[in-house]
């Protein structure tokens, strides 16, 4: 499978659009240099033209293999490819899996997409099995029996894609990982969060979202688990405060505040 996605950041030498290839056409990982080279602005001396969003793959990944810049997305300000001294830059090790990071982006095209971002073939594949084409394949009514999450990821997102999808499968997600997680230490998601609620729902109590964040981004209630820490912990918690704020069913959400927060 070859893929590129559609968007991607637009801060100062942002990343550009994530990319999976097998071995045979990308046969070393690169990395995004953000602090690379700057790049000429239109109208400037030296300025690259970018590769439109629906140029074919094959030269946008000679451009890559050939360590290039600037052309990446419209507009770049900064940043290229390099490959970490010709051998290929590793991913992340796997620990609990024994495995050391790769160098390659083979099979690596079922990247987060939707609004908690249905990510890897584990997921994409329950997502196909119990909504999609695999369940209509064996005689079961689903929601999407014409779309294969697993030969095309890009389902969720399609502009011709159903509106509410990119909804659809975040709720999927959260309803069968999240809000059914068992940990074998004995810590229950929906035990705790009838806690939380019985307590009144203090937002000055962090311990109930955070074990959420920890749920989605790591997999575990209280990371690190598997010597990952979890991601973004301050800024999810901020935003949820905001919408329960913004619900009004905050106990610690006074009338005052209720008007300064609509005003």
């Amino acid at each position: 499978m070859e893929m590129r996605a559609h968007t991607q950041a637009v801060w100062y030498g942002a990343p550009p659009k994530m990319f999976c290839a097998p071995k045979s056409v990308v046969a070393k990982s690169p990395k995004w240099n953000w602090a690379g080279p700057w790049c000429p602005q239109k109208g400037g001396w030296g300025y690259k033209k970018p590769f439109p969003n629906d140029t074919p793959l094959g030269p946008y990944f000679d451009y890559v293999n050939k360590g290039g810049s600037c052309r990446d997305y419209d507009p770049i300000k900064a940043g290229g490819w390099n490959f970490c001294g010709g051998k290929g830059c590793a991913s992340c090790p796997a620990p609990v899996f024994n495995r050391t990071g790769r160098t390659d982006t083979e099979g690596c095209c079922w990247w987060g997409r939707g609004v908690i971002q249905t990510t890897g073939r584990c997921n994409f594949g329950k997502l196909n099995y119990y909504m999609g084409s695999r369940g209509a394949a064996e005689n079961r009514t689903v929601l999407y029996p014409t779309l294969d999450f697993c030969k095309n990821p890009e389902s969720i997102c399609k502009p011709d894609s159903p509106a509410p999808l990119k909804w659809i499968a975040g709720f999927f997600y959260w309803l069968n990982d999240v809000q059914s997680y068992v940990d074998k230490d004995g810590w229950v998601y929906m035990e705790k969060l009838k806690n939380w609620t019985d307590a009144g729902m203090n937002l000055d109590d962090k311990s109930f979202i955070n074990a959420c964040s920890g749920i989605v981004n790591r997999g575990c209630y209280n990371p690190p688990c598997g010597g990952n820490a979890m991601d973004g912990g301050a800024a999810r918690a901020a935003n949820f405060a905001k919408v329960m704020k913004a619900l009004k069913i905050s106990a610690n959400f006074g009338e005052d505040e209720d008007l300064e927060f609509y005003n």
